[in-house]
């Protein structure tokens, strides 16, 4: 995925959006380059991510480590340094009814999460927006899962339980680096 990027593009809008949790610097630099591109230049979504999941998208986790999932995942979006303690279904519950606040779908800003949830309410997956109707998702628990990039309906074509969204929101800022 690439963000495409002209002299007519609004690089200060794109960088608020991108640099939610990061460097501003590192967002504005990437796009005036682009934007200085014969034509139209692109950046490419990877290398606008928060550092956590700079590191992690399109990589597996060793065998040693900890079973990361879509819950650790979604509450370490914006984490420079994650812990490895893993909050299981029940934690991640207890996090969002404590830490997030529900937004609408036209609120959604990047980084925050949206849950998947059966008709009794049990979320059943969690995902962090990025832009337009691309996600982070790591599905399962599992080494041969990936830290994956994904169309939100790719996602819940995985998930069929899922079949309400929850867009949520981080009531504190992230912090920026």
């Amino acid at each position: 995925a690439r963000v495409k990027v002209n002299t007519s593009s609004n690089l200060d809008a794109l960088v608020a959006w991108w640099s939610r949790g990061s460097s501003t610097e590192h967002a504005r630099a990437l796009f005036q380059a682009a934007a200085q591109a014969p034509g139209e230049g692109t950046v490419p979504v990877a290398e606008l991510l928060p550092p956590m999941v700079r590191r992690r998208l399109g990589s597996f986790p060793s065998r040693e480590e900890p079973r990361y999932d879509c819950f650790w995942t979604a509450l370490h979006f914006f984490s420079d340094t994650p812990t490895s303690l893993l909050p299981g279904p029940d934690g991640f519950k207890r996090a969002v009814e404590t830490e997030y606040e529900p937004i609408s779908f036209r609120e959604l800003r990047f980084g925050d999460v949206i849950l998947l949830t059966a008709p009794d309410g049990t979320i059943v997956h969690a995902v962090n927006h990025v832009a337009d109707d691309l996600v982070l998702t790591k599905n399962g628990g599992y080494f041969q899962q990936a830290w994956l990039l994904a169309s939100l309906d790719d996602v819940r074509a995985l998930y069929p339980q899922g079949v309400e969204l929850r867009p949520m929101r981080l009531r504190a800022p992230p912090a920026v680096h």
